[in-house]
């Protein structure tokens, strides 16, 4: 567990925050207790914008890169294919932050790095890959789903690369909230404190 928590937002480091925020970034790809596990993560369609929480699965801190997976008929594949512009939020309770991490998604799929994956998850995990229909596609009963044989469904398996360009930090503490903001771009890193 991450022990030094409650100084660290307690005081006016920066730096140091911007460090922690992405300590817990990569405790949650591991441990399911951890909020950073279950992101919600919103793109935009044509007609809306859409909001569904994911499972982190890994972390490229020194790239500022955020992986999860989804199946490749998902309406977020689709969305991110026509703006590829993301937004990640975590309220993390037990330490009282909000999180939002902006950024661009790239889409892997059928890819080398698909199949080292897909070959490393269990029986169980793969089936969220196998189902006959579309995900969110309608149907007449619960029991209206059949499955795909592991090949077909290792086709609908699909990695979502988000690169983060900025993320909003927002502590609340009832002797007074903290909101500060990190930029990235290729050459600098800038932060900055703002108004909660």
């Amino acid at each position: 567990m991450l022990t030094r928590t409650f100084n660290t937002f307690s005081n006016s480091n920066l730096k140091e925050i911007e460090k922690l925020v992405w300590d817990f970034f990569q405790q949650g790809v591991k441990n399911k207790k951890s909020s950073f596990h279950y992101p919600a993560i919103a793109s935009i369609s044509k007609k809306s914008l859409n909001l569904r929480t994911v499972i982190l699965r890994k972390v490229l801190r020194e790239d500022r890169m955020l992986f999860f997976y989804t199946d490749y008929r998902s309406n977020k594949v689709q969305e991110i294919k026509t703006n590829n512009l993301v937004l990640l939020h975590v309220y993390d309770k037990k330490n009282n932050i909000q999180i939002q991490a902006k950024g661009k998604a790239k889409i892997i799929h059928k890819a080398k790095l698909n199949q080292i994956i897909w070959n490393s998850m269990s029986e169980h995990s793969k089936l969220a890959y196998m189902f006959d229909k579309s995900p969110g596609k309608k149907i007449t009963n619960e029991n209206d789903i059949g499955y795909l044989n592991q090949e077909e469904g290792f086709k609908n398996f699909t990695i979502i690369k988000m690169k983060v360009n900025k993320i909003t930090f927002l502590k609340l503490n009832c002797q007074g909230n903290k909101k500060a903001l990190f930029e990235y771009s290729n050459k600098t890193f800038n932060y900055f404190w703002l108004v909660p």
